[in-house]
């Protein structure tokens, strides 16, 4: 049972995050790599590497502490990094705004996925809780795909405003 879980987790990651991938990669690639095609590039890739940091720890089995904000801890580590890394995008006045768009836009993923483990942890009694989880975590799978297109439209955007 044990493996069946773990294949049908790497087949949801691949599923789910290949616009991502593709997408962060493809601005990882750009001639024009200055802070904010790189803060665009971290911020699309970011969903799948805080899915394999949490492959990790599900597959090596560690115990995590309890409490509704740690599952999220990964992702705002991360963006906490590449905001620092990237600090120029936010520093630059031509690209303050599509910086603090995809903070924002990053923000709003980390909301959904509190808010996907608040409903999921209430005492909904029966299986009452199963409609609100499941319509919650289909718009949280589509927003890797959103912040996939919207990124590298905004990088587009200032690449040639921007030292």
């Amino acid at each position: 049972m044990g493996e069946l879980l773990v294949v049908i987790v790497v087949l949801l990651i691949v599923v789910i995050f290949t616009t991502p991938l593709v997408a962060g990669i493809t601005l990882l690639r750009k001639p024009s790599k200055n802070a904010l095609v790189w803060y665009a590039a971290l911020m699309t890739l970011k969903p799948v590497l805080v899915a394999l940091v949490w492959l990790v720890v599900i597959l090596a089995q560690i115990q995590i502490p309890g409490g509704i904000i740690m599952p999220i801890v990964p992702s705002v580590a991360m963006t906490l990094i590449f905001s620092i890394l990237c600090r120029k995008a936010f520093l630059n006045v031509e690209t303050f705004p599509a910086a603090r768009l995809l903070l924002g836009l990053d923000a709003v993923r980390w909301g959904i996925s509190l808010l996907g483990l608040v409903l999921f942890s209430a005492n909904w009694g029966e299986q009452a809780w199963v409609l609100p989880v499941f319509c919650l975590g289909i718009f949280a799978a589509g927003l890797p795909t959103i912040f996939a297109y919207s990124a590298p439209y905004l990088a587009n955007k200032y690449v040639a405003d921007s030292p």
